[in-house]
Order: structure tokens, then C-alpha cells, then sequence
């Protein structure tokens, strides 16, 4: 952490602004009391400061908000209309969307036999392949029969390979190397990867959904450009080992990276600590809501309350550790609140759509 004055390079002060929307409203308010005495040089600070990449930074706050609008409309409310117009005002605004996200709402257009083509398309740009939707019960029979049929399956390759672009091969190779050293520094209880992961997202953002993708065993084949085979990188590491992590591998349909999870879970004081690097990764799109959720409420599962956040303002609801009975529902709901995070009552709604072969909730957990 830097002390006193410090003198940003240009390179630095670009990065920061444009990678942090909240930096850059910051710094410029900071540099327009300097306007007066030096106007020119305000302007031209400013423009080589965000010139080509001027407006493309978003904050993911609203983002959220249009998801829970559109989940307390169709899950509380039954108001299809509304559900699927605040999705795709979503959709249309924010250039990442959560491969969660486009699934749910393509799945409540089919329910609803509404156009889906529109939701259809974002699901497939956001990493969604056929055979994940065909893993869907309610949607098998749709993949196998109809989804052949339509003419949108005849631009897949080219909705993939917007997908693919997204990924940062470079921040990928890193997190599996990274995950795949998680497995043996969590058997040593003072030692952590939660600092090299953040020390990564000063680099790259957060690693996860939004630069390195959902999880995909066979991903690599697909990028080239020098893109690690998870297992093969796996078992090199772990050679020689006297511990097998054999059992280590990718999830298949989850819709997640799990790995940069996984590392924040086997530390209980990831939130504590890092809270405001979650902040900040949520706001740029780095994190959903719901895995801060989840690490919040996993330091209640560690041993001692030196994890907990004092004062102690209750649990999300997100650990499958702890007895929902022993939740506090108005807490719950006023920290899910807090982050953009639907209801339990809506959860629990999403849940009931089980039983006719759909799913709504994509949690790590």
C-alpha cells in the first residue's frame, strides 16, 4: 500500500480508471479543482488519459438490480411480461451477462411459451452450449427435437466464438495453476491462495466467469492460443506427490468457475479481509452476488469467531452448513438486499420448479 504522495504514471492512472469506474469518478473530481489554473492542461490529461476507452466501463449495481427486478416479477408476482422486459433491458446494457442469468430467463420463456429465440442467442454467447441446456430435465426433450430445427442453431459457431473472444487464456492457464495448488496448501491451516488471487485480479480482475469463462474440460481445444488442458496440467503438477488430487477436475453444466471459489472457501477469513476487493470485483462484474453470498456466510463454519464480522449482522442463508431453521430471515433478506441478491421467499419459489424438471439456482452449493 502505498503512503504519502505518489506520483501515477500515465499507464497506471489508464489502467486504474478504466478498470474502476469508481476510481476514475474519484480522481476526476480531484483533478477538476485543478481546472482554473490549468484548463489545457486538464483537458488534454484527460483525454489521453481515456481516449479510445471512454464509456466502457460499467457498474454491475444496476445490473442486479434489473435480474432482481425481473425474479421478483415472475417468481412472486407471475408477471411474465415484466419478468422477460427487465431481462432483456439487462441484457442489452451490459456487455457481460452471467451464462446464469441467460439460462434462467430462456428458461421462463419456454415455460411461459414466449419467444425465446432472443434468450436463446445471449445463453450461447455467454458459454451456454446445447448439451448444457439438454442437462436441464425440462429441456431435453427441446434440445433433442427442437432445438435442431431452428434457424439460430445455424449461427452457434459464430455465438461461441464471441463467447470465446471474452476469455483471457493468459489469466486462465494461471487460476487452474493457481486451483490446482489450493488442493494442497489447504491441508496446512495457516496457509492460504486467497492473497495470489487477489494479487491476480490487480492484473486481470477477479479471476472468474466473466474472464476465464465457465468451467469446461475441453475448453482448451477450442481456444488454441496456448490454452492448458485442466487435467493434463493437473497431473504434471501433482507427479512425484505423495498426495493424489486425482479426484480434482473441472464441474461439468454448472454454469461457474468454481476454482477462484474454492480458494476463497478453504479460508474463512476471505471476506474479513478482502471485503472490499469483493465490493469492487462485484461492481466491475467479477463476481456474482450470490458467491459473495457464500463466502460471507462461510466464515460461520470455522472453527472460533475470528473470522466473523463483529457487529454480527446475520447469514445470507448460503451455507448448506448451517441449519436453515437457525437463520434469521428478515437478516437474511436485508443482506441479500444489500447486494442485489433475491429473497429467500424467491429462492424457496425457484426451488418449488424442481419438481417440473427446471433449475434456477446455480449456486456453488
Amino acid at each position: 500500500m502505498r503512503k504519502g504522495f505518489y506520483f501515477y504514471s500515465i499507464a497506471e492512472l489508464k489502467k486504474a480508471m478504466i478498470s474502476n469506474p469508481l476510481f476514475a469518478k474519484k480522481n476526476l473530481k480531484i483533478c477538476s479543482i485543478f481546472a482554473k489554473s490549468f484548463p489545457l492542461l486538464l483537458v488534454i490529461f484527460i483525454l489521453i488519459l481515456l481516449k479510445p476507452e471512454i464509456g466502457k466501463g460499467q457498474l454491475y449495481e444496476e445490473y442486479h438490480q434489473l435480474i432482481l427486478k425481473a425474479e421478483d416479477y415472475y417468481f412472486l408476482h407471475n408477471n411474465v411480461d415484466s419478468a422477460l422486459a427487465n431481462y432483456q433491458k439487462c441484457f442489452e446494457t451490459f456487455d457481460f451477462v452471467f451464462a446464469r442469468d441467460a439460462v434462467n430467463a430462456f428458461q421462463i420463456a419456454y415455460r411461459e411459451q414466449q419467444p425465446i429465440e432472443y434468450f436463446l442467442k445471449t445463453a450461447f454467447e455467454s458459454g451456454v452450449s446445447p448439451s448444457i441446456l439438454s442437462s436441464i430435465r425440462a429441456l431435453t426433450e427441446f434440445t433433442q427435437d427442437s432445438l435442431p430445427k431452428l434457424e439460430i442453431i445455424q449461427d452457434y459457431e459464430l455465438y461461441r466464438s464471441r463467447y470465446l473472444d471474452r476469455i483471457n487464456v493468459k489469466c486462465l492457464n494461471q487460476i487452474y495453476r493457481l486451483g490446482i495448488k489450493d488442493q494442497y496448501t489447504k491441508y496446512f491451516p495457516d496457509r492460504t491462495e486467497t492473497g495470489p488471487l487477489f494479487k491476480l485480479a490487480l492484473e486481470y480482475g477477479l479471476p472468474g466467469e466473466k474472464n476465464c469463462g465457465i468451467e469446461e474440460l475441453g475448453i482448451h481445444e477450442e481456444l488454441g492460443r496456448g490454452a492448458e488442458d485442466f487435467l493434463h496440467l493437473r497431473d504434471s503438477i501433482s507427479e512425484g506427490k505423495s498426495r493424489s488430487i486425482r479426484y480434482y477436475s473441472l464441474e461439468k453444466n454448472s454454469l461457474l468457475m468454481h476454482i477462484p471459489i474454492v480458494i476463497m472457501l478453504h479460508d474463512y477469513c476471505t471476506y474479513k479481509y478482502f471485503e472490499k476487493d469483493l465490493h469492487q470485483a462485484y461492481l466491475e462484474g467479477f463476481i456474482h452476488p450470490r458467491e459473495v453470498a457464500l463466502i460471507y456466510d462461510n466464515a460461520f463454519g470455522g472453527n472460533g469467531s475470528q473470522c466473523l464480522m463483529v457487529p454480527n449482522k446475520g447469514m445470507f442463508g448460503f451455507t448448506p452448513f448451517i441449519k436453515q431453521s437457525n437463520i434469521n430471515v428478515d437478516k437474511a433478506n436485508l443482506l441479500r438486499k444489500k447486494w442485489e441478491i433475491c429473497s429467500l421467499e424467491t429462492d424457496k419459489k425457484k426451488k418449488e420448479m424442481q419438481k417440473y424438471g427446471f433449475k434456477f439456482i446455480w449456486d456453488y452449493w
